[in-house]
């Protein structure tokens, strides 16, 4: 299943204004499933050696689909 690493919980600065929303959008809208694998940014779940496997800048959106790996929000 399609695996899309967005934010679980972001500064209030950034809530509402993060770059997964479009994607979470275009996924419910084609209705493709998938599982939303929540980040922490507070607590640093970015900065992980396991999420920098897949996000070498650290940022999100993310979409894993069985291994292909996309990282770029324009690009997803």
């Amino acid at each position: 299943m399609l695996k899309l690493y967005g934010f679980k919980k972001v500064n209030a600065v950034a809530r509402g204004n993060t770059r997964d929303l479009r994607i979470l959008w275009a996924l419910e809208e084609i209705q493709i499933p998938f599982e939303l694998v929540g980040m922490d940014h507070p607590a640093n779940d970015l900065n992980t050696d396991p999420y920098r496997r897949i996000s070498p800048f650290e940022q999100i959106p993310v979409i894993d689909d069985d291994g292909v790996v996309l990282a770029e929000s324009a690009a997803i």
